[in-house]
C-alpha cells in the first residue's frame, strides 16, 4: 500500500534485481503457489489469514511470525511449517533457510500441510459449528 517505490529503491539498494520480486495483483494465485516451495507470512497482525489454509492447500510449508490470533491456529509449529516469535527476524531468516537448506524437512512438511489442511473441509467446520451451537 504505497510502499512500491520504496521497496523498489531498497531491491536496487540491496542489489537484489532478479531474486526479490514485486508480483502485484494475479488474476490466478493459485499458479503462483504452485510456482513456489514455502509461503513466508510476515504479518504482525492477523485475524485468520486465509492466505495460509490457501498455501497449504498447495503443499506449502508456511514460515509466519506467531501473531496473536490466526496462523497459531492453522500452522502446526515444526510439522507444516514454523511458527516464529514475532518481530524475531533472525529467527524469521534462519527457519526460511532450515527449510531451503534441508529438502527432506521442505517435502515432509509440505505434505503434511496437504494433509493437515483436511481439518478444515467444510464438513470438519459443520461439524464443529453444531456442536458449538448444541452446548
Amino acid at each position: 500500500w504505497g510502499e512500491k517505490e520504496k521497496l523498489e529503491k531498497l531491491i536496487l539498494d540491496l542489489e537484489l534485481e532478479g531474486k526479490a520480486f514485486l508480483m502485484g495483483a494475479v488474476s490466478n494465485i493459485q499458479e503462483e503457489y504452485l510456482k513456489a516451495d514455502i509461503y513466508a507470512m510476515t504479518s504482525k497482525f492477523e485475524c485468520f489469514p486465509m492466505v495460509l489454509l490457501e498455501a497449504k492447500e498447495c503443499g506449502l510449508p508456511v514460515v509466519t511470525f506467531d501473531c496473536k490470533s490466526g496462523p497459531r491456529d492453522i500452522v502446526k509449529d515444526n510439522i507444516d511449517g514454523f511458527l516464529v516469535e514475532p518481530e524475531n527476524i533472525e529467527l524469521f531468516s534462519a527457519k526460511l533457510l532450515e527449510l531451503i537448506e534441508n529438502k527432506e524437512k521442505l517435502i515432509e512438511f509440505g505434505k503434511a500441510a496437504k494433509e493437515n489442511i483436511k481439518e478444515f473441509e467444510l464438513e470438519k467446520i459443520i461439524e464443529k459449528w453444531k456442536k458449538l451451537l448444541d452446548q
